[in-house]
């Protein structure tokens, strides 16, 4: 009998852009947006999700259809010069202490370089931009000059006049959601260009929760590892890789600006989640789990005890915080979570072992 066939993909078969699916309905939503001469609609969605892969897919159906699009790449970086994110649209006669000329001769310049076509101004990550910016895009909605599509991170701050596109310009804000079990593993197959066992797409869902750069990292992740393997034409995972560097390093970026309280909450939740509200609290403070919380980086939950519980908002999280824990920090976390487990008046054989391990 001959032996299985084994072939990891080549990195240079890989495909650059990974394939859309599962998203035709918010396709189909911007698309009637435009064709209805809607003023925009702001993509909202959680770090990894997708938004800008949409924009992306929804901005080549716009220039197919004869559309002139401008695109805008908001950073953090350029929100420190006004109007920093337009810089190539800002007349060069234009007064700095003129903000409405500023926006008006913008806007123009806009629609001389659409030259009569329908415009459309695409700007990613519209949260970091700088209030003169922000301000550009309001006034772009409002005076009518063009078709707004931009994308915000959810949890993040926004300025108030990109707020202002849904509450008060009529902009459409269109949620993205993570995937469900079916839309990660047609993702998972569309890419592998091929079928793939169930456990290893059960794992994929599960790890990823459903956030498609996430699926991504840990498919090229199991790949570059030659965890994930091709026997007669199945894709098989038999073994499950660790995390990533490029997965560890995603994770790690979203927790750059926090602060050490913060931080010192999401750690000890990746050693002993779920606590308690009042226990983490009590380790921590109440203003670090509350910034933690609007970050969209913990969750909430009602035990069957009726208590209210904390867990890290995303299963990858709590293992790529570990994998970069030293030693001795590690040590004194969990320490920590079994002294504030072990202070429960009564405890039961879940929390006995916790305590133990």
């Amino acid at each position: 009998m001959a032996a299985p066939t084994t072939r990891p993909t080549a990195p240079d078969e890989r495909p650059r852009e990974w394939p859309l699916v599962g998203r035709e309905r918010e396709l189909a939503t911007i698309a009637d947006a435009r064709a209805r001469d809607l003023p925009g609609v702001v993509i909202s969605a959680a770090a990894g999700i997708g938004k800008s892969r949409l924009a992306r897919e929804a901005i080549a159906a716009a220039e197919h259809d004869g559309a002139h699009v401008e695109r805008v790449r908001a950073t953090r970086s350029a929100s420190s010069v006004p109007l920093g994110a337009f810089a190539g649209v800002v007349p060069e006669q234009a007064r700095a202490d003129d903000l409405l000329g500023l926006l008006r001769g913008s806007v123009a310049t806009l629609r001389e370089r659409a030259a009569g076509r329908p415009l459309v101004v695409a700007v990613d990550d519209a949260q970091l931009l700088d209030g003169p910016s922000a301000a550009l895009v309001l006034h772009l909605v409002e005076s009518g000059a063009g078709f707004l599509l931009a994308t915000v991170r959810d949890g993040d701050p926004c300025p108030d006049a990109i707020v202002s596109l849904w509450k008060d310009a009529g902009a459409q804000r269109l949620e993205l959601h993570p995937f469900a079990a079916e839309e990660t593993s047609a993702l998972v197959e569309r890419f592998l260009g091929g079928p793939v066992e169930q456990g290893a797409l059960h794992w994929l869902h599960e790890r990823s929760g459903g956030n498609a750069l996430y699926v991504r990292e840990l498919v090229l992740g199991a790949l570059d590892g030659g965890a994930l393997t091709q026997v007669r034409e199945l894709w098989r995972l038999p073994r499950r890789p660790p995390v990533s560097a490029t997965l560890s390093e995603l994770v790690t970026a979203r927790m750059a600006e926090l602060g050490e309280p913060e931080r010192e909450a999401l750690e000890l939740l990746a050693v002993g989640e779920p606590l308690r509200v009042e226990e983490l609290a009590e380790l921590v403070g109440e203003a670090p789990l509350l910034a933690v919380e609007a970050r969209g980086m913990v969750v909430l939950e009602r035990a069957a005890s009726g208590t209210e519980e904390v867990r890290l908002a995303h299963p990858l999280y709590g293992e790529a915080i570990r994998a970069a824990l030293g030693t001795l920090r590690g040590r004194a976390a969990r320490r920590r979570v079994a002294a504030a487990v072990q202070t429960r008046a009564a405890l039961d054989a879940d929390d006995a072992l916790r305590v133990a391990r």
